[in-house]
C-alpha cells in the first residue's frame, strides 16, 4: 500500500482473469505503471500477476475504498476487465466520479450496449472480447493451410 499511495499517472486494472492477465502482460511490455485489483483470492493468475512485481490488491472493485487504495484518483486510466457487466459499469461510474479526467476502458459482452455507453460519454472505450476476436478468427479460417 505504501508504494501505491505514491503512484501517479498509472493504470488501474480491474480483474485478473484470462483477459485481465493478458492485458497486464501487454501493459508491462510497454513499461506502464500498473496497479491491479482482483476479487478472487484464489484466482488462477493471481500468483503470476504478483510475480511481475505489480501491486495486486485482493479486493472487491465495487467498494469505493478498493478503488481509492489503487489510486484511481491519481490514475490516468482504468481498465475494467471482469466478466461481470454490471460490476464493470458500476466501477466505470465510480471511477469517473472519483477522477473526472480518468480514461475509462470497459469490457462488456454485449457490443451494442458497449457502443451505447461509449456514445453517452460515460466511458471512453467499451469492448466486447467476442466482437474483437471475430474478425481475427474469421481471417484464420480464410488463410490457406501450410499442410
Amino acid at each position: 500500500m505504501v508504494t501505491v499511495s505514491n503512484y501517479r499517472d498509472h493504470i488501474v486494472l480491474c480483474g485478473l482473469g484470462h483477459l485481465g492477465f493478458r492485458i497486464l502482460t501487454q501493459l508491462l511490455a510497454e513499461n506502464q505503471l500498473v496497479v491491479a485489483l482482483e476479487k478472487n483470492a484464489s484466482g488462477r493468475f493471481l500468483n503470476d500477476a504478483k510475480a511481475t512485481g505489480v501491486p495486486v490488491l485482493v479486493r472487491d472493485i465495487k467498494e469505493d475504498q478498493a478503488l481509492l487504495d489503487a489510486g484511481v484518483q491519481h490514475a490516468r486510466a482504468i481498465i475494467i476487465a471482469t466478466n461481470d457487466d454490471m460490476a464493470n459499469l458500476e466501477v466505470a461510474l465510480d471511477a469517473r466520479r472519483m477522477n473526472p479526467k480518468i480514461r475509462v476502458i470497459m469490457r462488456l459482452f454485449d457490443q451494442r450496449m458497449a457502443d451505447k455507453f461509449k456514445e453517452a460519454a460515460l466511458i471512453d472505450e467499451a469492448f466486447s472480447p467476442a466482437a474483437l476476436a471475430a474478425p481475427i478468427v474469421a481471417d484464420m479460417a480464410l488463410k490457406p493451410t501450410s499442410r
